[in-house]
């Protein structure tokens, strides 16, 4: 009966260490997403939200009802991506990369910089 209860509490012990490395586990998981979800709020704080940046670029175009976008997204100190607007005529000009950054108020499409940071 006494060798029954030492091998039956080894395994309590066992159990109770494997539960306890769990929730190490599942704290460090937590943690990891906790500080994921404040980068993405600090980068966008920094550099302005895709929403931003879309609406600066749109400042900037002749017509800016028509623009299209497609491929947004945080690249180096801003955020690119790609904008297809009207001209002057009515005519569609094709998909241009743009690079906009939030601290300067600094909007460029198919520069040097939306070259060299949206790649």
């Amino acid at each position: 009966m006494v060798a029954g209860l030492t091998i039956f509490a080894g395994c309590n012990s066992e159990s109770s260490e494997a539960r306890r490395i769990q929730a190490n586990l599942d704290n460090l998981a937590k943690i990891k997403a906790e500080n994921a979800a404040k980068q993405a709020a600090s980068e966008d704080e920094l550099y302005g939200t895709p929403i931003e940046a879309i609406n600066f670029v749109k400042t900037q175009l002749k017509d800016p009802f028509s623009a299209q976008f497609q491929n947004v997204r945080h690249e180096g100190l801003g955020i690119c991506g790609q904008v297809n607007a009207k001209n002057a005529l009515g005519g569609y000009v094709g998909f241009r990369n743009f690079y906009v950054e939030k601290r300067r108020s600094y909007v460029e499409i198919e520069g040097a910089y939306s070259h060299q940071f949206c790649k």
